[in-house]
């Protein structure tokens, strides 16, 4: 089956790279260690990209889920476990990748996809807790992460 997506999990200590094909299987899977430099950060996430795209083809769509948040007004990263704090992160990647990327708070994502396709699948609220090198969690209701008005909604931690 072919590729479909590509997605990649930036924690504290590891970055995870795994493809997917249309039934949403990780095909493929690579792992490097999260650098503590904001340039060498910046590098490892284009050189993750850059493997996906080796491997799913170079119009493969790409996600990021990440440990902390982006403030959506100045477009910075808060994040107290990676060298990206205060930095426009996204924004840089994106520069150094030449492409557009998804980014999604990692607990958000974990609890998300736990709806949609594990053990919460279908579950209303839905919560998951993540226990890594820091804590927390994502709350999903009615199929959707809580919203609210500043992006931060249905996480906590």
């Amino acid at each position: 089956m072919a590729i479909v997506a590509g997605g990649l999990d930036l924690g504290g200590t590891k970055i995870e790279a795994q493809l997917f094909d249309g039934q949403w299987q990780s095909t493929h899977r690579q792992r490097w260690p999260t650098p503590k430099d904001y340039n060498d950060l910046v590098a490892a996430m284009r050189d993750a990209v850059a493997w996906c795209q080796a491997h799913g083809g170079m119009d493969l769509p790409v996600g990021v889920s990440a440990a902390g948040r982006i403030n959506p007004k100045t477009g910075l990263t808060i994040a107290a476990n990676l060298a990206a704090s205060n930095r426009p992160f996204p924004a840089d990647v994106e520069t150094a990748t030449h492409r557009p990327i998804t980014w999604i708070n990692d607990c958000l994502a974990l609890a998300l996809s736990e709806w949609r396709f594990g053990a919460a699948k279908g579950a209303d609220p839905a919560v998951a807790i993540i226990f890594g090198t820091g804590l927390s969690g994502g709350v999903i209701v009615q199929g959707q992460i809580m919203p609210s008005f500043s992006s931060l909604g249905g996480e906590i931690g």
